[in-house]
């Protein structure tokens, strides 16, 4: 049986360019015994295609550095975790609130109300 992952335990996330990018990346990953799963891409990230990889942040620099030896550019990452009941997408430089796909603090400012729009 699959080991349940906990909501309350941050994840990394690491999206890619195309869907068969993310397939090959998986299948590398979990040929060479990383604890990984393919997901669809969060909504509150915009960037990427529709999956992502997820599996322990521990595990981040050893697997990027791992798909690159291997000629598996990925994209962007994450840490994915729940935060008063909502789940959160941080990355390098800031957090991605729920209403702004693709952005990041550094381009919101201040505005992170869901009263706002033309957030992209």
């Amino acid at each position: 049986m699959a080991e349940e992952r906990s909501a309350s335990k941050a994840e990394s996330l690491l999206c890619f360019e195309s869907a068969s990018q993310a397939v090959m990346a998986e299948q590398a990953l979990l040929e060479n015994a990383f604890d990984v799963r393919i997901m669809p891409k969060p909504s509150a990230i915009g960037a990427g295609c529709g999956f992502c990889l997820r599996f322990s942040p521990d595990d981040l620099e050893k697997a990027v550095a791992f798909l690159s030896e291997r000629g598996i550019i990925a994209g962007e990452t994450y840490l994915m975790k729940e935060a008063d009941g909502k789940m959160t997408y941080c990355k390098e430089n800031g957090t991605l609130p729920e209403n702004a796909p693709g952005k990041t603090l550094g381009e919101l400012s201040d505005t992170t109300s869901r009263d706002k729009h033309d957030l992209q």
